[in-house]
């Protein structure tokens, strides 16, 4: 029973984060679709805007506001972190989440706009982190898993927002 009882709750757990992942590639992370609850509008909208505000203590822009859409832009500290000469560098980063509703579906794109070094803005993209080949520049292979799991953890906790709509 013990048994029966772990297998069920690890499946439970599954499903109930089943969000697809954002992930990153040289032209940056590509959108995610999910399914969200069959209700108004008004209402994905209004809990999206809750979610921004209950993630990002510092503010975030709501701009292109449309009855089913709306673009969220915002900081997070410590985004996504490289390591040179077993130094740890963390960065900064400005990004914008397009939130779209159509149907009883989400989808959600994530572009970094800006990256800082502490308050200093960056003249590196993304982009600057890949070859032309699109593989991970040796520097740069802490940046990818440490960026995706914080573009993955805000997506989640929207995921979980709508879900309760």
């Amino acid at each position: 029973m013990k048994k029966i009882t772990t297998l069920f709750l690890i499946l439970f757990s599954t499903f109930i984060y089943a969000q697809p992942p954002l992930v990153l590639d040289q032209n940056g992370f590509a959108p995610v679709h999910f399914d969200v609850p069959d209700v108004q509008l008004k209402t994905l909208m209004d809990n999206t805007k809750a979610w921004s505000y209950s993630v990002n203590k510092k503010g975030a822009d709501f701009s292109e506001e449309t009855d089913h859409s709306i673009n969220v832009t915002a900081l997070e500290e410590n985004a996504f972190f490289i390591r040179n000469r077993g130094e740890e560098y963390a960065f900064r980063i400005k990004y914008a989440m397009s939130i779209n509703f159509e149907k009883g579906q989400c989808t959600v794109f994530f572009t970094v706009k800006e990256i800082y070094d502490g308050e200093q803005l960056t003249k590196s993209t993304l982009s600057d982190y890949f070859t032309s080949d699109g593989k991970l520049k040796e520097d740069y292979r802490d940046a990818k898993p440490s960026l995706e799991k914080t573009a993955n953890d805000l997506l989640k906790t929207l995921y979980r927002k709508l879900q309760r709509s």
